[in-house]
């Protein structure tokens, strides 16, 4: 079964009819107001139906992001495809970062050759070192078509392509965290497109691949004997153990020939294949997996007390679903391993079991069905786990049936901590298990640790929840991560009595900040590739973990440290501001310990002279 995907018929909200509006903007980046112009509130409806793909997704809960995200949606008045792509916590800003498009007229079988109808678009939105240009035009776009004499991709020229609309944005949230979008509009008929572009049927061929390339030091890490890294990310999904849609070994990047069997089968509009696309999924994705708390999912197991695992899932099918379960199992926190397989069931106790039993029925109509089991850790469970657990492992799903039951999203994980700071120590297990054999023939896999931080501090007084409560609330239907809280507000008019009105003012009042801490994992292969005569070493994106951390006070000092475990001292170094070297025995582990700590700022005491100073000095005229 080839892989597919469906560019269902736009249908926009009421009062928000459009198709997405191609300005680069794709979706809210929370942390991001200043500088991205944007607030976590504004939202593209245009988009709203899409298929979407994501990509190392372990820890999408909250304000913690997929590393690429991928959305496909056709005009449902108009003969056009719309495409857009998000790539997050990159290192650099590259010439040569690129995103590369191959479409055919017909979904191509198994033994076609290429019959020149095939187009090819190149799209390279970054400048070196500055991201998207003024405007949100690419810097360079190139176009191809499939020329069957010579069997290379010849260039179409410049501007080859009538009505086609490509715009992007860059927004940089630091060091490890530069962040890119692509938004494209896209012609379906030579009507729209001009006579050198094509006519996609109802079923085409359809690839992409999104090119991440750093240079040197830009990569965090040191690539050498290699000029630089490369990054890829594409649909259909790639095959790390064959090298299978990776683009690799070429000086040029247009000497890539993307041979027919890396195509996927893309579905043009509302027809009977996409309208068929529906099923069994989770309710509001990781958020729908955890612990019960009352009525709320958590992400924290407890030592002692009994755990009521649950899935939360619905079905948006127009017939129930019989006989589904919901398997559990449980990894260290931290990354991996490479192969879910390796995953070990949670135990059930209290009569439960696991898969979930008995089988459910899930109603068609979308109501939420509770798929459970219960684990009470024994005392040398207890004694494995390291005692209180609160949310230090990762839960991985997947739901089964023996019935014949469509899924849309058959497994999820949940792999993100809540931590209240001035503190926060772990130790993560980073996992060899899984992968193809390391590169050149060596014994270890050699992962690169890369951090990213985003932190913002605001003003508030009066009563707020604390950050567990708040969370548990807010996250599974509100994008806004961190709404909670009374805003500052300064009253208006001033007082008569200045002292009142100051007391009045910062009663209660305290600032709070929150950081969200990623660590994310890219495992060398042996691929490598060519751009502009320099070679790139392929690494594969294999994961992450992270905090979303909250803290009270004024902070005078962030600090972070990741070190090895005593036993993989020799396995690791720092190979860069913020990344790290580790390898791990292929089939192995390694560990790691994670420290973040926030200094509280402590004033000196002639700080505290001067303020009485100068409020002595204010109030007096009013005495």
């Amino acid at each position: 079964m080839p892989a597919q995907i469906c560019f269902r018929n736009h249908v926009g909200l009421p009062g928000q009819p459009s198709p997405p509006n191609v300005d680069g903007f794709v979706e809210p980046e929370d942390f991001a107001e200043s500088g991205f112009g944007t607030t976590p509130s504004q939202v593209d409806t245009g988009w709203t139906g899409a298929a979407r793909l994501t990509y190392v997704a372990d820890t999408a809960v909250g304000a913690v992001r997929p590393l690429t995200v991928f959305q496909g949606i056709k005009d449902k008045n108009q003969d056009f495809i719309y495409l857009s792509f998000v790539v997050r916590r990159d290192t650099a800003f590259h010439d040569n970062d690129c995103i590369v498009l191959v479409l055919r007229p017909v979904f191509p079988g198994p033994s076609d050759n290429k019959d020149g109808s095939e187009r090819r678009i190149d799209i390279f939105p970054n400048s070196q070192g500055t991201g998207v240009a003024a405007g949100g035009d690419p810097r360079n776009v190139e176009y191809y078509r499939w020329n069957t004499t010579t069997s290379i991709w010849e260039n179409m020229g410049a501007n080859a392509v009538s009505n086609l609309s490509i715009k992007c944005l860059s927004w940089d949230l630091g060091n490890n965290n530069k962040n890119w979008s692509v938004e494209v509009r896209l012609p379906t008929t030579t009507a729209g497109g001009g006579t050198g572009w094509i006519d996609l049927s109802t079923s085409f061929g359809f690839y992409f691949n999104v090119i991440r390339l750093c240079d040197g030091s830009e990569c965090g890490f040191d690539p050498t004997p290699f000029d630089g890294a490369s990054f890829q990310f594409t649909w259909p999904r790639a095959d790390y153990a064959s090298g299978a849609r990776l683009i690799q070994g070429q000086i040029s990047l247009q000497d890539a020939v993307i041979p027919l069997n890396w195509l996927g089968e893309a579905i043009l509009g509302d027809g009977a294949a996409c309208s068929g696309v529906v099923g069994v999924g989770f309710e509001n994705g990781a958020s729908s997996i955890g612990v019960l708390s009352g009525g709320s999912i958590t992400n924290q197991i407890h030592a002692t007390d009994t755990n009521t695992f649950v899935a939360r899932v619905i079905n948006t099918a127009a017939t129930d679903a019989h006989q589904v379960q919901a398997s559990f199992r449980i990894a260290n926190w931290g990354i991996g391993p490479g192969d879910m397989n390796k995953w070990n069931l949670v135990p059930a106790t209290g009569g439960t079991g696991n898969p979930s039993i008995p089988p459910a029925t899930i109603p068609a109509g979308g109501t939420p069905v509770d798929l459970t089991m219960e684990w009470q850790l024994s005392a040398t469970e207890q004694a494995l786990y390291g005692g209180a657990l609160a949310g230090h492992q990762c839960i991985w799903v997947l739901l089964d049936s023996t019935q014949a039951v469509d899924f849309v999203q058959s497994s999820i994980r949940r792999n993100m901590n809540f931590v209240s700071l001035s503190e926060h120590e772990q130790s993560a297990e980073i996992s060899g298990d899984g992968y193809p054999p390391p590169a050149d023939g060596v014994a270890d896999q050699e992962m690169v640790l890369i951090v990213s931080q985003m932190r913002r501090g605001r003003l508030v007084r009066g009563k707020e929840d604390g950050p567990f409560e708040q969370r548990n609330r807010e996250r599974a239907g509100n994008a806004r991560a961190f709404a909670g809280g009374q805003a500052f507000r300064a009253p208006t008019g001033l007082p008569g009595n200045l002292l009142t009105w100051l007391r009045g003012l910062f009663s209660g009042a305290k600032v709070i900040y929150e950081w969200v801490w990623v660590m994310d994992g890219y495992r060398r292969t042996e691929y490598e590739m060519g751009v502009a005569e320099q070679r790139y070493r392929l690494y594969e994106p294999v994961g992450a973990f992270g905090y979303i951390a909250e803290h009270e006070g004024l902070v005078s000092d962030w600090q972070q440290a990741v070190t090895p475990a005593p036993d993989d001292a020799d396995r690791f170094e720092q190979a860069g501001r913020d990344a790290y070297r580790l390898r791990i025995p292929d089939g192995g582990k390694a560990r790691i310990s994670t420290r973040l700590r926030a200094r509280k700022f402590k004033p000196p005491r002639w700080i505290w002279v001067l303020l009485l100073a100068l409020i002595l000095a204010c109030v007096a005229p009013f005495w």
